[in-house]
């Protein structure tokens, strides 16, 4: 199939593909794929994709994915995106990181949020960011924080976080 092809295929199309068939195709087919088309792709499709394959996704590709496609991410896939493509997911979709992808969460990627991902953040994944990964957060990635989440930082959280901003 060209990529051609592959654009003109419907999202029930797209769906219905098999996990074989989704492996095979090439990072340009990939590329090509549409935003509804990624969006129409099955939990189990998305965590077949390859690390190669999921990142040769275009960055708008990237902000249709779902929650629940992100939750199905595996650790290996999610440790692939960088802090741009992260920056594109949206805040419902952020919602879907679980535990194990928060507490992977480099420094870099940490970079990569934006204020709205941090604020749909829920106290849950904010329990499993490290230290390391709260003191590399800006102060306006911090002002980001709800009142619900700030309640639920450790105290070695909130400790790390002002020595970063040079608050003692």
């Amino acid at each position: 199939l060209t990529s051609s092809d592959l654009g003109g295929m419907t999202t029930s199309q797209i769906g219905a593909l098999s996990t074989t068939a989704l492996n095979g195709l090439s990072t340009a087919q990939m590329e090509g794929l549409t935003t509804r088309q990624i969006g129409s792709l099955s939990t189990t499709q998305v965590a077949s994709l390859s690390t190669t394959q999921l990142t040769s996704l275009s960055l708008t590709s990237m902000s249709s994915l779902s929650s629940s496609q992100v939750s199905a991410l595996t650790t290996t896939q999610f440790g692939s995106l960088t802090s741009t493509s992260l920056s594109y997911l949206s805040s419902t979709a952020i919602s879907g990181l679980t535990t194990t992808d928060v507490e992977s969460l480099t420094t870099q990627q940490i970079d990569g949020l934006t204020t709205s991902q941090i604020n749909a953040m829920s106290t849950v994944q904010m329990d499993f960011l490290s230290t390391t990964n709260i003191e590399s957060m800006t102060l306006i990635q911090a002002q980001a924080f709800s009142q619900v989440s700030l309640d639920s930082l450790t105290t070695d959280q909130v400790v790390a976080w002002l020595a970063a901003q040079g608050i003692s």
